[in-house]
């Protein structure tokens, strides 16, 4: 009895330790690397300093197919690939809807131009923006592409300079275009536009209608365009320059605006670089997304993959620069975050024109 009491004692022990064991869980396995935009694999990063992994940001950009629209679904596949916080990208009307779906609260990183940015921010808007008050919730990132603004005319008809055009017809852009808007602001701040037969005109239409002699002068943003390129090739054309004191004259009114050039030999004929008048467009921000957040995405931007897989997508974004001189001549400020960027990396604070 005692023997049979010894052994049941023993199996109790036994499977008293046994019931006491449990095997550990499986550890949970690590993200996989992420791919750079580039092909390498990059160790997924971690979350930004005080900003809660998971939180989502909304990035607005243009009408889908438009140049910020593919602009901005390449921004937002490089930082859902390489940033811990998730994007949320989506398409508007533009720069105008932007900015009010940014004073709305309804997106944190957006695409606009200098004149709507700074409308918005001083309460000064017309057309969509008339009536909002002034809004101090906004702040700059980068600028994108500086576009230039310039006025063109046939060789033969006489105007050399923009004290010919009083009594002359142009066709300032096409309807609520920017070109149109900046036509306005420069030709109204130098007192030529009352002098002039005026009208607006899709820009193919244009350039055609001065080829053919309906019309003196046309108004353009950026170059070379596709428009200019054809009415080049078949009419000589001169581009009219703008003096420093008119050009200086505009920036005292219209702060948007800067002095650059458009270079000799953009199209057939221009044998001189013609000084003009430039304008920003910008990517922005509002100013309470984190500053920990603006810092890890510009970082992620202006790094040798990101920038490599930003120009595949879109040339435009080889352009970018903090452009200081035109936010600081604006009123414009920078984000935080943008500001830290830009003073660890002061290789590019300067506008391409300017280094």
């Amino acid at each position: 009895m005692k023997k049979l009491l010894a052994v049941l004692l023993a199996l109790v022990l036994v499977f008293g330790l046994v019931a006491c064991t449990t095997t550990p869980p499986p550890a949970t396995p690590a993200p996989p690397a992420t791919p750079a935009p580039g092909g390498e694999a990059t160790p997924t990063p971690e979350a930004p300093t005080g900003t809660p992994a998971g939180t989502r940001y909304v990035l607005s950009a243009s009408v889908a197919g438009g140049q910020w629209y593919v602009m901005g679904g390449g921004l937002a596949t490089l930082w859902n690939q390489d940033l811990s916080w998730p994007l949320d990208f989506t398409a508007s009307t533009g720069s105008v809807e932007n900015l009010i779906r940014a004073m709305q609260g309804d997106t944190d990183i957006f695409f606009n131009h200098t004149s709507h940015f700074l409308e918005a921010q001083t309460g000064t808007g017309t057309g969509a923006l008339e009536g909002w008050p002034a809004y101090d919730g906004l702040r700059l990132l980068t600028g994108l592409e500086a576009n230039s603004y310039y006025l063109v005319t046939l060789a033969n008809s006489g105007i050399r300079s923009l004290s010919d055009l009083p009594g002359h017809s142009i066709i300032i852009g096409s309807p609520g275009s920017s070109i149109s808007d900046n036509s306005i602001r420069v030709l109204s701040a130098l007192g030529i536009l009352e002098h002039m037969q005026y009208s607006e005109m899709a820009n193919a239409d244009a350039a055609r209608a001065l080829g053919d002699g309906l019309v003196d002068v046309i108004a353009h943003n950026g170059h070379p365009t596709g428009a200019i390129t054809e009415l080049a090739n078949l009419n000589d054309i001169f581009v009219i320059p703008f003096t420093v004191e008119e050009m200086e004259a505009v920036i005292a009114q219209q702060p948007i605006f800067f002095q650059s050039y458009i270079p000799a030999e953009t199209y057939v004929g221009m044998t001189e670089d013609v000084p003009t008048l430039f304008f920003n467009t910008w990517l922005s921000a509002r100013a309470d997304v984190p500053e920990d957040v603006i810092f890890a995405a510009l970082s992620m931007m202006y790094s040798e993959e990101g920038m490599a897989h930003l120009v595949s997508v879109h040339p435009t974004w080889a352009l970018m620069s903090m452009n200081q001189i035109v936010a600081d001549q604006a009123g414009m400020l920078f984000h935080p975050g943008a500001l830290r960027f830009f003073n660890e990396n002061p290789e590019f604070k300067l506008p391409p024109a300017q280094r």
